[in-house]
């Protein structure tokens, strides 16, 4: 990897697909021809629910500051600041740790 953004290259809106029991925006982004990144968009009320999920599906998160709870090495993240799921691809994970999370 280069170190540029290898998500930003091409990105697909995906309308009414059922996540967490209600249909959702998906938006499914690409980088080099391959599907790195989804992010779910969900609501602000939901964000307890959803964590809870998290924690049942991939235990305690990795990482947690005030925008975001990180799961399941890098690959999951809970957004908080703007309510939405994150799922990456294992590179695209730490790739975002070490360029966006520096601990």
């Amino acid at each position: 990897m280069d170190g540029s953004d290898p998500n930003a290259q091409l990105q697909l809106n995906c309308f009414g697909i059922e996540y967490a029991g209600f249909p959702r925006k998906i938006e499914a982004r690409f980088g080099d021809g391959k599907l790195n990144m989804v992010w779910i968009l969900t609501g602000k009320v939901e964000e307890n629910r959803i964590r809870e999920k998290l924690k049942a599906e991939y235990g305690e998160p990795v990482f947690v500051n005030d925008a975001w709870e990180i799961f399941d090495g890098w690959t999951v993240g809970l957004r908080k600041d703007k309510p939405e799921l994150l799922l990456l691809t294992k590179e695209l994970g730490q790739f975002y740790k070490k360029e966006y999370f520096k601990q």
